[in-house]
């Protein structure tokens, strides 16, 4: 398993569903958006449910943009904390992955094969303007036709067959309940949140599931019949979810492939890993020198919590939404397009 696999899954995918902020001129502004489910619109703010009577319109992700420079990282960010600066902390560490691991190409394969389907369900009463929306996104699989002719993975240019605007979808057992967030519709504009959304994705089979409860979740874009276009999607993780849920996943990952490339059963705790392997390249994250890496080593890795610190004061010392001058969550956030896809809200 390469590193890119072993550490950017679970940190890109863990961005995915967090939903962001940002208008179509300039995806890097958040619009006022109130706790009662949007802005105003006409003087009336849209009220803090989904109106039920909407229409159910269905979408799958045919791509997702990851910030590659730190201009990316502004264009698709945006500011959850009113202090008029582009948040986009886990943009860092993606920005700086994609130059020597390529987390646009990792990322591109993921969508185009099929191993991350990321199903969106607009509901709402028009697509030209309505309040009331609901944004719920799914995690998708068995998607008819098959992403690969043949399922051959292997050449994935070749692959994409599922996102053409006509396929199927199952939503996945493992999907969450109730990652929504409701909004409004302006001329076709879609904003969406603040809210919170837990979700628990399993990364790699047979693995343990990584748990994630986004804060400040939120997502703008363009709404039509046959796609949500050009969107920003973003959230904020809070740092003891960093610590608990996402970190401890990251561990399990890196360290069964070190000591698979590694003799860590050396008495003078000396670790030989085989040269040119992932274990030689994730040594350098064994930062006691221990033949283990631990999550204390992540936690005192420059590289991992470089994009992983905390930006955010968006809690109180009680936990409450405020501020105590303590940072306590982490921003992030991602473009996106979507294109048609059907499957049952009601799975």
């Amino acid at each position: 398993m390469k590193l890119a696999k072993i550490v950017l899954s679970v940190l890109v995918i863990a961005a995915f569903p967090a939903m962001g902020c940002g208008g179509d001129d300039d995806p890097g502004t958040t619009p006022d958006i109130d706790s009662g489910g949007g802005p105003d619109v006409d003087g009336m703010t849209g009220p803090p449910t989904v109106d039920e009577s909407g229409d159910h319109y269905t979408y799958v992700a045919s791509a997702i943009n990851v910030p590659t420079t730190s201009a990316e990282r502004e264009t698709l960010g945006f500011d959850y904390n009113g202090d008029d600066q582009v948040d986009n902390q886990l943009g860092v560490l993606l920005t700086l992955a994609d130059s020597f691991l390529g987390t646009q190409e990792l990322v591109d394969t993921q969508v185009a094969v099929g191993s991350f389907i990321l199903l969106a369900d607009v509901q709402a009463t028009s697509l030209e303007t309505a309040t009331g929306v609901g944004f719920q996104v799914f995690l998708g699989e068995n998607a008819m036709p098959e992403p690969c002719p043949g399922g051959d993975t292997s050449d994935p240019t070749a692959c994409g067959l599922h996102l053409q605007g006509d396929a199927t979808f199952d939503v996945s057992a493992d999907s969450p309940p109730n990652a929504q967030v409701v909004g409004q519709i302006v001329n076709g504009n879609l904003s969406a949140g603040p809210g919170d959304v837990s979700l628990s994705l399993n990364i790699v089979e047979g693995g343990a599931p990584l748990n994630l409860n986004l804060v400040q979740a939120q997502v703008s874009g363009t709404v039509s019949a046959d796609g949500v276009m050009t969107g920003v999607l973003g959230g904020a993780i809070t740092q003891e979810s960093i610590d608990n849920d996402i970190l401890p996943v990251v561990q399990m990952f890196m360290n069964d492939a070190f000591t698979a490339d590694c003799n860590t059963d050396n008495a003078d705790m000396t670790c030989e890993c085989t040269s040119g392997s992932t274990g030689e390249t994730l040594q350098a994250f064994d930062i006691d020198d221990s033949c283990d890496i631990s999550v204390e080593d992540l936690k005192n890795s420059s590289l991992v919590m470089s994009g992983l610190k905390a930006d955010l004061d968006l809690f109180d010392a009680n936990g409450d939404p405020g501020q105590d001058g303590v940072n306590d969550s982490l921003s992030a956030g991602l473009g996106f397009t979507a294109v048609k896809g059907t499957f049952d809200v009601a799975q």
